[in-house]
């Protein structure tokens, strides 16, 4: 929502998003909770209490994502002269409304983006000669390569950037964002070569080397990459379950909202079941996410793991059904 990219390991993707797939729709505590949360925010927006107001909006849309939570709270963030967080929340709010077909949010939160798309500050981050392996870094969120040489907006304001690589010394620095519409561009050093230790350097001009590896290690390490070819496997076909039963009940929410709507509006109930029909669909779409992902990783390790007649004589299928994956084969 506030536009921060992350990126990490395919196989470490499959194992740690696995949790997520498997979340639940709010229950009646958190929606109690971010009900409270949501009157004490606005309470405290129309005092002008803004650096209490904004986070409890934020948790109380966390807790229970509403677009009338998201809207208040994309409101607050512009109070702040969060440009560019709010920016994103009036866009992402604007395609939930006219999703939902309320065209009086629609245009709220649209002509608020669009004002504020005029004022946005803008950093370019360039990295001079990038190392291998190399990850960049703002306020401890993650910037994945695609972003590096981009032109992206960010809230006016202090901010810590870091830049590091394996074998180097890590880079830091504080820069501050002024008020738009600007765009700067930060530059980011070339990484300096990390010291190294004393045993490791002594070995390497000694001239001593590995020793091969015997076909026992190889068995070893076969085997080692076939159980987590099957864990990632597994993992991939839970994700697939969850995200078709979360899937059946989304169509079975937007249904039942049919009934509470027509071609304008939507009583309570019905944008209630429509805002729970947006929430399945997301985790069903990172369930069918988390389940190619692990299917694809897991198919990966398994054929590749030993040596070449091993892998030869391997043969897997794949049989869909309803909800779920049946994997056999030989290995």
């Amino acid at each position: 929502m506030a536009g921060r990219v992350r990126f990490c390991d395919v196989l470490l993707a499959v194992l740690l998003a696995a949790p997520i797939a498997s979340a639940e729709e709010p229950s009646a505590a958190d929606k109690a909770v971010a009900e409270s949360l949501f009157q004490d925010a606005r309470a405290l927006l129309k005092k002008g209490a803004l650096e209490n107001a904004c986070p409890k909006f934020a948790e109380s849309f966390r807790l229970a994502p509403r677009l009338g939570t998201l809207l208040n709270l994309a409101t607050c963030h512009e109070k702040q002269g969060k440009t560019a967080s709010a920016w994103a929340e009036f866009k992402e709010a604007a395609a939930l409304a006219r999703r939902d077909k309320r065209r009086d949010r629609e245009k709220y939160a649209a002509d608020h983006a669009s004002a504020l798309e005029k004022k946005l500050s803008r950093v370019v981050f360039e990295l001079d000669r990038p190392a291998q392996g190399a990850t960049l870094s703002l306020d401890g969120d993650s910037l994945g390569k695609a972003v590096w040489g981009t032109s992206v907006p960010v809230d006016p304001g202090p901010h810590e950037l870091e830049a590091s690589a394996p074998g180097r010394k890590t880079w830091s620095s504080s820069i501050v964002v002024e008020p738009g519409p600007a765009t700067v561009t930060v530059r980011v050093p070339e990484l300096e070569p990390a010291e190294t230790d004393a045993a490791p350097a002594a070995a390497a001009e000694a001239g001593e080397s590995k020793a091969p590896l015997q076909s026992g290690d190889r068995g070893t390490s076969g085997s080692t990459q076939r159980t987590l070819g099957w864990l990632s496997l597994g993992v991939g076909v839970v994700g697939v379950g969850v995200g078709s039963w979360f899937g059946l009940q989304t169509f079975s929410k937007q249904n039942e909202s049919d009934d509470h709507c027509d071609d304008t509006r939507c009583d309570q109930t019905g944008v209630d079941l429509r805002d729970e029909a947006k929430s399945t669909a997301t985790l069903s779409t990172i369930g069918f996410a988390v389940g190619a992902v692990g299917v694809g990783a897991g198919l990966v390790l398994l054929l590749t793991a030993g040596g070449d007649e091993a892998r030869e004589a391997r043969t897997i299928w794949i049989a869909p059904g309803l909800g779920s994956l049946t994997v056999g084969g030989r290995l």
